[in-house]
């Protein structure tokens, strides 16, 4: 199973990252899944023209083809992003814009944030974008709070079990889905 990580944080000290890394390794180490991180502070991409919306992704700018085709070949995403003005950063909005109905249909997708006081509007939000994409966001999500990290040195780590323990769910929850809709994909292509 290929899961992509979109991490929408540009911040360098970002706990949006760390959260996008723990998942990483619950899924890649805990449950055995391909999993990769496209970090858009690292992996930026060009803003969106619409002139490139229905474009193949060999005919898109060289990033924003990598970016669409690691989003093709993915069995499930997910989108994550701090939380900005009771919303989600515009560096991942940019970063969807890129994508299509075409890319996303029946796609499954967990949605993931950090801000607040656990704050659901990023996710809220993006649940609402991902239904106009035809994606299926799954029902868990996963939303932090500084209080559910801590810092060492320069490392910033998740220290809350329950957090941690949701990260499980949310990746096992992924995953069942993910297999779920491979199946109906399979069955609608027949």
């Amino acid at each position: 199973m290929n899961i992509l990580i979109i991490c929408g944080s540009l911040n360098r000290n970002s706990y949006t990252r760390v959260l996008c890394h723990t998942l990483l390794q619950n899924l890649s180490i805990g449950l055995s899944c391909q999993a990769t991180v496209w970090d858009l502070q690292r992996q930026a991409l060009p803003f969106h023209d619409p002139a490139y919306h229905h474009a193949a992704p060999e005919a898109l700018p060289v990033e924003v083809g990598e970016f669409v085709e690691q989003v093709i070949q993915a069995d499930a995403v997910v989108f994550a992003s701090p939380i900005y003005h009771n919303s989600f950063s515009g560096v991942l909005k940019n970063a969807i814009d890129h994508l299509t109905i075409d890319v996303m249909k029946h796609k499954p997708v967990g949605l993931i944030s950090h801000g607040g006081n656990r704050s659901p509007q990023a996710v809220d939000h993006l649940r609402i974008i991902m239904r106009g994409l035809h994606a299926l966001a799954i029902p868990s999500q996963v939303c932090t709070s500084h209080v559910d990290f801590m810092q060492e040195e320069d490392e910033i780590a998740i220290s809350s079990e329950n957090i941690l323990q949701r990260i499980n769910l949310f990746s096992l929850e992924l995953m069942q889905y993910t297999t779920l809709f491979s199946a109906y994909k399979t069955k609608l292509a027949t």
